[in-house]
């Protein structure tokens, strides 16, 4: 595997007073970005809305390319906003946050995708500043034709890939795609830990969910999300 590293373990802030406040804060949570050919266009508002975020330790970009020139490209467009580590070509989205887990060095780690519109500090602000032990969900706000019209929201919140998550918990769970969203849901219910929805207001994603490639996934989605339901409605 190759790795480009582009900044120190806690990386160059340009901001000195973002740097003062980051070192007086001691609760650091890493970031991991899968990313497939994404545009530079997304790829930099989100990694400047992490670093520009209090509580952000390293950004680790997963450059999962299909092409070196794009690849080469990426690199060079990032700069010092993140680690960039370039694992391989075609590696899917479980395999290419694997990849990252090994880099990360923080008790929880904050998986974000990489083709958001929208997203902000406040954003990170929401998905990092967590004080307590479970899973942060980030509730994009999807515009019409996002998510398939006949999966219910507390269903469809649980696919996201905006999280926060213990790392140790999904360090040596074998994630295969984007099949991962249910293999971390089903290892945080399976370890009986809370899960917090936060509405990322005025941010969306970019591809269309409208077609059935992702059925089976969306369908254990379901399955788990009513699996929850009912624990909770039998524990009250």
């Amino acid at each position: 595997m190759t790795t480009m590293s582009a900044l120190s373990h806690y990386g160059e802030q340009a901001d000195s007073d973002v740097a003062d406040d980051a070192d007086a804060f001691d609760y650091l949570t890493d970031v991991v970005i899968p990313a497939r050919n994404e545009s530079l266009e997304t790829l930099l508002p989100t990694l400047r809305a992490f670093r520009g975020a209090l509580g952000t330790g390293k950004i680790i970009l997963v450059n999962d390319y299909t092409d070196t020139e794009r690849a080469t490209e990426v690199i060079r467009g990032v700069g010092d906003l993140a680690d960039v580590i370039v694992p391989g070509p075609r590696l899917g989205k479980g395999q290419a946050v694997t990849a990252a887990l090994r880099y990360v060095g923080t008790e929880d780690v904050v998986l974000c995708d990489g083709d958001l519109h929208g997203f902000s500090s406040l954003h990170a602000d929401q998905l990092l500043n967590t004080l307590f032990t479970g899973m942060t969900l980030g509730i994009l706000d999807y515009q019409e034709g996002h998510a398939p019209w006949h999966v219910p929201p507390d269903a469809w919140a649980l696919m996201t890939g905006q999280r926060c998550v213990p790392t140790d918990l999904i360090r040596d769970l074998p994630l295969h795609g984007y099949a991962m969203q249910v293999q971390i849901n089903q290892a945080i219910i399976g370890a009986e830990l809370p899960i917090f929805p936060v509405r990322l207001r005025g941010c969306t994603g970019t591809r269309r969910w409208s077609d059935t490639r992702h059925s089976e996934m969306v369908r254990d989605g379901i399955w788990l999300a009513m699996q929850a339901k009912l624990d909770r409605e039998k524990d009250a």
